[in-house]
C-alpha cells in the first residue's frame, strides 16, 4: 500500500487536513482481486502509539481522499498528525502503509507594515517589514521583490537573500543602490 499524502489540490487550513492515497488498480497492487475497502487511520498526536479508525473498516469505503477535522476537539495548530492506510480485497486486509505525518498549519498571513528608507551606513535602500503570523508553521524564507515604477514587472532582489536566518529574524535587509540604479523610481514589496 502506498503512503498517504496531503491533497495538494485543496486549500491548506489549520482546522482541516485533506489526506489522499493512490487507488490500487493494477493486478500487482491489489492481489489480482478488486479492492473492496480502504481503511484510513490516524495518530492524533500519540507518536504512533494509538491509531484510530477514520473511515473504511466498518462500513467499507472505496474513498481515496478524506478531510480530517479532528472531531469535536479539533486540530491543534502547529501539531503533526499521522495517517496510514490499508486496503482490503476478498482475501482480507493487506499490509499497512508507512505512516505520513502532516502538520495542521496554513500559509502565513500577509507581511505587514513594509517600510523603505535610505540606510545611513551603506547608502542603500533598507526594506523592513512586520512579521506575519506563521499560522502554525515556521517562516523559512521571505521573497524581497523590487517593482519598476510604472510597470507590472517585479524582480526578486539578488542582494537580499530571503532564506538567510539573519534576514528572517531581523525582518529587514539592505538593497545596494547598484542593484536599482538605471531607473527613475521603484516600489518595494
Amino acid at each position: 500500500m502506498t503512503t498517504p499524502y496531503r491533497n495538494s489540490g485543496t486549500t491548506v487550513v489549520s482546522s482541516q487536513i485533506d489526506v489522499q492515497w493512490d487507488a490500487q488498480t493494477t493486478s500487482s497492487d491489489n492481489g489480482y482481486t478488486p479492492i473492496t475497502s480502504y481503511f484510513l487511520e490516524w495518530d492524533a498526536g500519540t507518536n504512533g502509539v494509538t491509531w484510530t479508525e477514520i473511515v473504511g473498516s466498518t462500513p467499507a469505503s472505496l474513498l481515496t481522499a478524506y478531510s480530517v477535522t479532528g472531531g469535536s476537539s479539533g486540530l491543534t495548530v502547529g501539531a503533526s498528525y499521522g495517517f496510514r492506510v490499508t486496503s482490503r480485497n476478498k482475501h482480507g486486509w493487506g499490509t499497512v502503509s508507512d505512516p505520513v505525518y502532516l502538520k495542521a498549519a496554513q500559509k502565513p498571513s500577509t507581511v505587514s507594515a513594509v517600510e523603505t528608507f535610505i540606510d545611513s551606513t551603506t547608502g542603500g535602500i533598507r526594506v523592513q517589514w512586520g512579521a506575519p503570523s506563521a499560522n502554525g508553521g515556521t517562516i523559512s524564507s521571505y521573497t524581497i521583490e523590487i517593482k519598476k515604477y510604472g510597470t507590472t514587472d517585479w524582480l526578486t532582489s539578488t542582494s537580499c537573500d530571503g532564506t538567510s536566518s539573519t534576514i528572517i529574524s531581523a525582518l529587514t535587509c539592505v538593497i545596494p543602490m547598484s542593484e536599482i540604479t538605471g531607473t527613475l523610481a521603484y516600489d518595494f514589496d
